[in-house]
C-alpha cells in the first residue's frame, strides 16, 4: 500500500472512530461488521492490510460515513454524501423520524458536542413539541412532498396520524433540548410553516377548527422559542445550552454542522426536509467558514439584546397572528 493510500485508509478509520459512541470499541465493532478476528481488524485499522472495495462499501453503509479519496478528490471538488431514501409509504416517515432520533442519541453520547443550525425554516425539532402541529407537518410532508397515493383525496384528520410516530417525534424533541446548539434565524424562518397552513386552509384540506388549533400552536411555538432565547437554554434543567442569532442576511438553505470531539459532520437540506450528510473535511471546513461569517454578520439575541430580540419575535409573530385573524374571519 502506498503512503497516500495508507493515509486515506487511516483517515477513513478516524471518521468511523468519531462516528462511534465513546463507549464502543472500534476494533471490536469492526471485527463484528466485517466478520473478522480482532487481529485482522487491527491490521486494517493500522493500515497493514488494505481494505477491499466490498469492505469499504459495507463500512460506509453500516457507519454512515463517506470514503474520501484524499487531496485528489478535494482538488476536483468531489464530495460523497449519504442520505435516507424517503418514498411514498407511511413506514418511511417512521423510519425517517426514528433515524433523526438515533442521530440525536448518538450526539448525546459525546461529552464535547454542538449543533450549529443555519435555519432557512424553523428547525424541525421545535415542531415536535406540539402534538397537533406535529401531525400537521407529517401530513403535509406525506401528502404534498412525498405524494402518497393513499392521501391523494384525503383531508387532514388529527386522529388518523400514527400516535407512535407522534410519540417518537416528541422524544426526538426532548433529546434536542438537551444538546448544546446555536441557531441562526432570519425574518423569514417561520414563513414556510405559515404558508403550508394557509395553502391547506385555502384548499379545504384543513378545516377552520383544525386551522385554529394549528395556528395557535404555531404562536405557542414562537413564544416558547422566545423564552428559550431569553434564558439562553432549551431545557430548564440545563444552563446556557442555547445560542440564538438574528441575521439580516438570508440563509438560503437549511445547513447544519454537528461537532463531536472537534470533528465535523455536515448536513445540507434537499427535497425540503431530507438531508445530504457528509464527513468530508474540505467541505466541512468551507461550511464552517461560511457559518462563522454568517454569525459574524448576525446579532446574538439569546440572553442579551432584549430590544432586538423582541423586535424580531414581534415581526415573526405578526405573520402567524395575521393567519389566525384570517382563519377566524375577523
Amino acid at each position: 500500500m502506498s503512503h497516500n493510500s495508507n493515509q486515506i485508509q487511516l483517515d477513513f478509520f478516524e471518521k468511523i472512530r468519531v462516528s462511534l459512541s465513546p463507549n464502543i470499541s472500534l476494533v471490536e465493532s469492526l471485527a463484528e461488521v466485517l466478520s473478522l478476528s480482532t487481529d485482522s481488524a487491527y491490521r486494517r485499522i493500522r493500515g497493514a492490510t488494505s481494505l477491499t472495495l466490498e469492505e469499504i462499501t459495507k463500512l460506509c453503509n453500516f457507519y454512515h460515513v463517506t470514503f474520501d479519496l484524499g487531496n485528489s478528490q478535494i482538488e476536483k471538488g468531489m464530495v460523497t454524501f449519504h442520505y435516507r431514501t424517503i418514498s411514498d409509504r407511511e413506514e418511511r416517515m417512521v423510519e425517517y423520524i426514528t433515524d433523526l432520533q438515533n442521530h440525536l442519541k448518538h450526539i448525546s453520547s459525546f461529552k464535547d458536542k454542538l449543533i450549529i443550525y443555519a435555519a432557512e425554516d424553523v428547525p424541525v425539532f421545535h415542531h415536535f413539541r406540539y402534538e397537533e402541529l406535529t401531525a400537521f407537518k407529517m401530513f403535509y410532508w406525506r401528502k404534498t412532498l412525498l405524494d402518497e397515493k393513499m392521501l391523494s383525496n384525503v383531508n387532514f384528520d388529527f386522529n388518523k396520524i400514527d400516535k407512535k410516530l407522534i410519540g417518537i417525534a416528541r422524544e426526538t424533541y426532548e433529546l434536542y433540548t438537551k444538546i448544546p446548539s446555536r441557531e441562526i434565524w432570519t425574518d423569514v424562518t417561520l414563513d414556510s410553516t405559515v404558508k403550508q397552513l394557509d395553502y391547506y386552509y385555502e384548499s379545504g384540506v384543513v378545516n377552520r377548527e383544525q386551522a385554529q388549533i394549528i395556528c395557535k400552536q404555531i404562536l405557542m411555538l414562537i413564544d416558547h422559542i422566545e423564552q428559550m432565547a431569553v434564558h439562553a437554554t432549551k431545557n430548564s434543567s440545563i444552563e446556557n445550552n442555547f445560542e440564538m442569532y438574528f441575521s439580516d442576511v438570508m440563509v438560503g438553505t437549511n445547513s447544519v454542522q454537528v461537532i463531536l470531539d472537534g470533528k465535523n459532520t455536515t448536513f445540507i437540506s434537499f427535497n425540503t426536509f431530507n438531508n445530504l450528510v457528509t464527513t468530508n473535511t474540505a467541505l466541512g471546513a468551507e461550511v464552517d467558514t461560511w457559518m462563522k461569517n454568517l454569525i459574524k454578520k448576525s446579532s446574538l439575541i439569546s440572553g442579551v439584546n432584549e430590544k432586538q430580540r423582541m423586535q424580531m419575535f414581534n415581526r415573526i409573530k405578526r405573520k402567524a397572528e395575521a393567519m389566525l385573524f384570517k382563519i377566524e374571519g375577523k
